[in-house]
This record gives C-alpha cells, sequence and structure tokens, in this order.
C-alpha cells in the first residue's frame, strides 16, 4: 500500500511539475506561394517592385520605380538568374551573381524565413521576430499571421511587404 501511495504522488507531482512550463508561442507556417509588393530601401534609394515567391523555384520580380530602372524583371529561378529590360535579355548561373546583390540577400532572407531556417523566433506581441544570418549578413524579420511585414539585412537594406495575394 505504502508502495502504491508512492508511486502514485511521484506520478502527480511529475504532472504538476511538468505542466508549470510556460509553453513558446509560434508563428504560423508562411505561406510558400504569393504575389506582393515590396519597397526596398538601400543607401537611401528607394526601390518598388512586384514580388513573385514560386514554391520550389524561387522569384520573380518586376521593378515599378525608381524611373530609372521602373520595367526591370529579375527571374531567380532554380539556379539560373534571368535579367529583363524592354528587348535586351541577360541568363547566367545565379552563382555568378554577386553574393550581396539587393534582390538576392532579400530573397535569401525571405527563403530563410519561409523555409523555417532563421537561427531564433521570438514572439514581439501579436507579432514574431525572426533572425538569423544570409551570406555572413545579420538579419530581422517581423511576421503577423502567415506573411513577412519587414525585412531588415545588415542596418544597410529594410524591406517593407505588402498587398499581398495568394497563388
Amino acid at each position: 500500500m505504502k508502495r502504491a501511495t508512492i508511486v502514485i504522488s511521484a506520478a502527480v507531482m511529475a504532472a504538476g511539475f511538468t505542466s508549470c512550463g510556460k509553453s513558446e508561442a509560434k508563428p504560423q507556417e508562411l505561406e510558400k506561394n504569393f504575389t506582393c509588393d515590396a519597397v526596398i530601401v538601400q543607401d537611401e534609394t528607394e526601390y518598388c517592385a512586384e514580388l513573385e515567391r514560386i514554391d520550389g523555384a524561387g522569384w520573380h520580380a518586376v521593378f515599378t520605380a525608381p524611373e530609372t530602372i521602373e520595367g526591370l524583371e529579375v527571374s531567380l529561378l532554380n539556379d539560373k538568374c534571368t535579367v529583363s529590360f524592354g528587348e535586351l535579355t541577360y541568363t547566367s548561373d545565379r552563382g555568378d551573381l554577386p553574393q550581396y546583390g539587393m534582390l538576392e540577400l532579400v530573397t535569401c532572407a525571405a527563403d530563410s524565413c519561409i523555409l523555417g531556417k532563421a537561427q531564433k523566433t521570438r514572439p514581439q506581441g501579436e507579432k514574431f521576430v525572426r533572425t538569423g544570418t544570409v551570406r555572413d549578413c545579420a538579419y530581422s524579420a517581423e511576421i503577423s499571421g502567415k506573411r513577412l511585414e519587414s525585412i531588415e539585412i545588415s542596418d544597410d537594406i529594410t524591406v517593407l511587404f505588402s498587398n499581398y495575394s495568394d497563388k
């Protein structure tokens, strides 16, 4: 009888200790296929683009501002990069691109968040912040619901995402 009482008491205490821990909130799984508007600021220059993420393949960007690059299209699909402007088109291996290029850093940081490869995730009010590194550059991304709201990369690049549409 004593043995049964000790076993029951131990089980109750163990259950009590495990339930006292604070469970950590986690963000929902982020959307993998979408189109959105992005405002990217680098070196005090503001770029606007429509970004499309194609899960499993990559990204397609069409720049709408500044006027000097309006209509520039960049596709980062699989291992290829295609840049089109007017009637000109250039395709190369994605590995040939500068690894610290603005669009390369933005899409790599976004992919890291979307695919759950960020190093840390912490709640911040109703939102979450994911941090990590891409190409040796630290980034911080703010997430709301299933979507990225913003990314800051090494205090050099800031991106705001808006006007999402699902694919």
